[in-house]
């Protein structure tokens, strides 16, 4: 059984008047482990009973954005040849980013390393002694 065709159940029996525990102890009683949890039928028959009526996921936005999109990746290419002494926070906040995509973002996709304070372009020297 699909999700749309227990949120169907949820929402017929919630329509009876049934509680959330009951609709659950039958869900539990005829699609044993496979059934939602608790929890799941709760949140579901509270929203039935308040008047929903879709028994479908509503849209959402997808998946977020990519930080190391070419675009961002570029921009912080700019940034450090600007003033190569940015933190990977302030270049976070300046583009809207996690700190740990801003450090992914220098390391991976542009090969650096901070040594004495400043983004360089990583040799294999410099690896070795920072």
């Amino acid at each position: 059984m699909d999700r749309i065709e227990y949120r169907s159940v949820i929402k017929f029996l919630t329509k009876e008047g049934t509680s959330a525990s009951e609709i659950h102890k039958r869900l539990q009683a005829v699609y044993g482990s496979d059934s939602p949890s608790f929890s799941t039928v709760k949140a579901w028959a509270r929203q039935f009973r308040f008047g929903k009526e879709s028994v479908a996921d509503e849209p959402r936005s997808g998946r977020p954005a990519d930080a190391t999109s070419d675009e961002i990746v570029e921009k912080v290419s700019e940034l450090i040849g600007e003033n190569d002494r940015l933190s990977k926070n302030q270049l976070a906040e300046m583009l809207n980013i996690s700190p740990g995509s801003a450090l992914r973002i220098l390391r991976d996709s542009l090969g650096m390393v901070k040594v004495g304070g400043r983004w360089i372009v990583s040799t294999n020297e410099t690896t070795k002694n920072s």
